[in-house]
């Protein structure tokens, strides 16, 4: 995860560009998106997010930038990653829960719940009692963090587990490497190899869009 976190930062064009169902938008540089996964591996590293502690998005929009920053950070630091919907994972989990699903019964048996905002600009979100604000709590970690390397990231849903190599899972789709600017569009929160490949690929060699739904 150290080597594509660089390859990620020395990418000085937009890489990611995420639209809500209000209309608004918003695109981050290489850099950006990967210094936001530095800050959130501080956080996440504080509630022990590792290979013991899974981490479950909770959300039923698709998948948010900030969702996807922790993503990154979760697998930097050897933890399996979860689509959450309305089945809790049986492993021990911290939830990272859209603002609007930061309350729902599947949280509740998430060792932590890290809310995040929807609003692209938003620079804190009011989390309920008891949990964490996750746009808050982040800004206050370094934009470097000690990023170990990971060969090989988990993901799944609530009941599945799957593996792959991360350098795998980077490669970009026959084509795609031959067009830059090529759009890798995402509706829903990606659960497989495949569907992860899109983004980490996409990222490194194309424009991810994240469009999410009401």
């Amino acid at each position: 995860m150290r080597t594509y976190l660089a390859a990620l930062a020395a990418l000085r064009r937009p890489v990611l560009r995420w639209e809500g169902p209000d209309g608004a938008s918003l695109e981050l540089t290489g850099p950006v998106l990967a210094n936001w996964a530095h800050k959130a591996h501080g956080l996440l590293a504080e509630s022990e997010v590792g290979p013991d502690l899974d981490l479950g998005v909770v959300d039923s929009a698709g998948l948010h930038w900030r969702a996807l920053s922790g993503v990154l950070a979760a697998w930097s630091l050897g933890a399996s990653v979860r689509i959450v919907a309305e089945q809790e994972p049986q492993s021990d989990w911290a939830a990272l829960a859209s603002e609007h699903r930061a309350e729902d019964p599947v949280t509740r048996s998430a060792d932590e719940v890290f809310v995040f905002p929807v609003a692209p600009f938003a620079l804190s979100v009011a989390a309920p009692v008891d949990t964490i604000d996750y746009a808050t709590a982040l800004r206050t970690h370094p934009d470097e963090a000690p990023v170990g390397i990971v060969e090989t990231v988990s993901f799944g849903d609530a009941s599945t587990t799957e593996s792959a190599a991360l350098a795998r899972l980077a490669e970009p789709a026959p084509g795609l490497s031959d067009t830059p600017a090529a759009e890798v569009v995402v509706m829903e929160a990606p659960r497989s190899a495949a569907d992860w490949g899109r983004v980490l690929a996409g990222l490194l060699h194309g424009l991810v869009v994240l469009r999410q739904t009401d």
